[in-house]
């Protein structure tokens, strides 16, 4: 009679140890995505920020360039505006088509990785 019940209890300390094991995993799988998209979205930003300067550096640089071709510094900066405003109105225009699914893609890429 003891024998069935030394055999239940063995299978409940296993059926515990497993369920404890895929808990320690599922938790180390979580923190492995999480700091996988963190460390990518950092890079993101910080590359962002010293695109965003090379961008305004560079803008000045061209409008003030523009400004001596057309011999007026207020017209280069218009023209350099202007071409940012195109841009920027092209960007919205494609934006529920082509910019958010491939955003969305690579943030759901990043996580499954």
């Amino acid at each position: 009679m003891e024998e069935p019940i030394t055999q239940a209890e063995q299978i409940t300390v296993h059926v515990s140890e497993y369920l404890d094991t895929v808990l320690k995993l599922t938790v180390v799988n979580a923190t492995q995505k999480a700091t996988a998209v963190a460390s990518v979205s950092l890079v993101a930003m910080l590359s962002g920020f010293l695109f965003m300067l090379v961008l305004l550096f560079g803008s000045i640089g061209i409008s003030l360039w523009l400004g001596e071709v057309v011999n007026d510094t207020k017209i280069g900066y218009f023209i350099v505006c202007g071409f940012y405003l195109v841009v920027a109105l092209l960007i919205l225009l494609v934006r529920k088509k082509t910019l958010f699914p491939f955003i969305q893609n690579l943030i759901i890429q990043k996580v499954y990785e």
